[in-house]
């Protein structure tokens, strides 16, 4: 007997969707990683208001999840995650086309908005499909979930390294 686990190719597209979302989120927000030093040269921030700055997108988060996940169990899900990802599209820009402090920090509570909106449902997605495969995988499908966050993590900061300096 094999180890390896079994899923149907229905969980597979499923679940790739969902960690896609996931992965994106976390590739697209940890881009502005390598942005601080422009952020700290151009308006010179104390650290104080620097980690304000930086903990707004948090406090989206914090503030927005707990409106988002009871609409995922009333909608369909996928829309809502599609219409974060969107919405994280137009946000992002906003944040290196700031030209003021503040307007960096809205920016910011945009993000982590919009992060909320997509990243609110994919986990229950995710156990969604588990359930529904019957095959019971939550430890797996977590792992995979924690595992994609990180690459996302990892791959950010790395990519936006590269393109800050143009």
């Amino acid at each position: 007997m094999s180890n390896r686990l079994q899923i149907s190719k229905q969980q597979r597209i499923g679940s790739g969707l969902v960690i896609s979302v996931l992965f994106i989120d976390m590739l697209l927000y940890s881009l502005i990683i390598p942005v601080i030093p422009y952020f700290t040269e151009k308006f010179q921030p104390s650290s104080t208001m620097l980690g304000i700055l930086f903990s707004s997108y948090a406090v989206a988060l914090l503030l927005t999840t707990p409106f988002f996940g009871p609409l995922s169990d009333r909608f369909n899900p996928n829309i809502l995650m599609l219409g974060g990802l969107v919405c994280l599209t137009v946000t992002m820009p906003l944040v290196v086309m700031s030209q003021a402090i503040w307007q960096v920090a809205g920016a910011m509570i945009l993000v982590g908005a919009s992060i909320g909106l997509s990243l609110s449902p994919t986990l229950s997605s995710l156990a969604s499909i588990v359930d529904n495969e019957g095959s019971g995988s939550y430890g797996a499908a977590y792992a995979l979930f924690n595992m994609f966050h990180a690459v996302g993590m990892i791959f950010g900061p790395l990519i936006g390294g590269v393109l800050t300096p143009l």
